[in-house]
C-alpha cells in the first residue's frame, strides 16, 4: 500500500540537486518589500498587526525570504512556519508586490492551505520534514524563535495577562 509518506520519503534526503543559487538569493535579499515607500507599509503592517518588535518583523521577513528560495528552487512542496506564513499571507496581499517578487524568483509560489484532513496533515507534515532539511542544507540552523514557535511571545514562555 502506498500512502504519501512512502511517497515522499526519497526525496526527504536527497538534497543533491539544490546547490545554493547565489545570483537568486542576491535577488532575493535586494527585493525591498516596503517599495514604494508609504506610512504603512509592508513591514509596518506586519510588526502592528502582529504586536511584533521591529528586531522580531525583520527576523521574520528574512526567514519567510529563504523560505521563498526554498520554495522556488524545489521541485517538491514546502511548508512554512506560522511565523512565516504570517509574513506570506501579508506579501500575497501585496499583490503587485507578489506577482513581481514570483516572477524574480522564476516561479509563481503558490499557498496551498490545508483542508485539515488526515491526508493534508501527512502531506504537509512530510513538506516540512522536507523544509528543515533543505533550510539546513542551504542556510544551516533554523532560528527557533521563528520557526518552531507560533508566535513572537511564546518563545518568551509567558502566560497570557489576566487584567
Amino acid at each position: 500500500m502506498h500512502t504519501l509518506r512512502n511517497l515522499y520519503l526519497d526525496d526527504l534526503f536527497d538534497l543533491t540537486h539544490l546547490n545554493m543559487d547565489k545570483q537568486l538569493w542576491s535577488k532575493i535579499l535586494a527585493y525591498d518589500l516596503d517599495q514604494p515607500l508609504s506610512e504603512y507599509g509592508f513591514a509596518t503592517r506586519v510588526a502592528k498587526e502582529n504586536f511584533w518588535t521591529k528586531n522580531f518583523t525583520e527576523k521574520a521577513i528574512l526567514e519567510n525570504k529563504k523560505f521563498m528560495y526554498l520554495a522556488a528552487r524545489s521541485d517538491m512542496m514546502v511548508s512554512p512556519s506560522e511565523t512565516i506564513d504570517v509574513v506570506w499571507h501579508q506579501h500575497l496581499i501585496f499583490t503587485q508586490s507578489y506577482r513581481e517578487f514570483c516572477d524574480m524568483l522564476g516561479k509563481q509560489i503558490q499557498h496551498v492551505p490545508s483542508t485539515h484532513s488526515k491526508e493534508d496533515f501527512e502531506r504537509f507534515s512530510i513538506a516540512k520534514q522536507r523544509t528543515n532539511r533543505l533550510y539546513q542544507a542551504e542556510f544551516g540552523e533554523q532560528p527557533a524563535d521563528v520557526w518552531e514557535f507560533i508566535e513572537m511571545y511564546e518563545s518568551l514562555q509567558l502566560g497570557k495577562a489576566n487584567i
